[in-house]
């Protein structure tokens, strides 16, 4: 909760609630962080490549097993970064 604009107040259960301080960040400071943080999701990548296009769940399984055959051999070319 926020009873102000620089001071915060934290509530924890069994615990007694705490008013530390906690200024308000811009929308500029939040994106910038953000931003400075960017970097590939490799699970991500991973995931929406193998996922199963038109068609049976013979060809998905083809599809997982063709790419893991090409992350194994070093071509990691299906992989796509975010």
């Amino acid at each position: 909760h926020r009873p102000g604009l620089s001071i915060a107040e934290l509530t924890q259960p069994g615990q007694p609630a705490q008013r530390i301080s906690l200024p308000r960040r811009s929308l500029k400071d939040c994106l910038a962080e953000e931003l400075r943080r960017l970097d590939p999701d490799e699970v991500f990548g991973e995931t929406i490549t193998n996922l199963p296009g038109p068609g049976t769940q013979q060809e998905a399984h083809h599809s997982l097993i063709g790419n893991a055959e090409q992350q194994a051999h070093g071509d990691c070319s299906s992989l796509i970064t975010v």
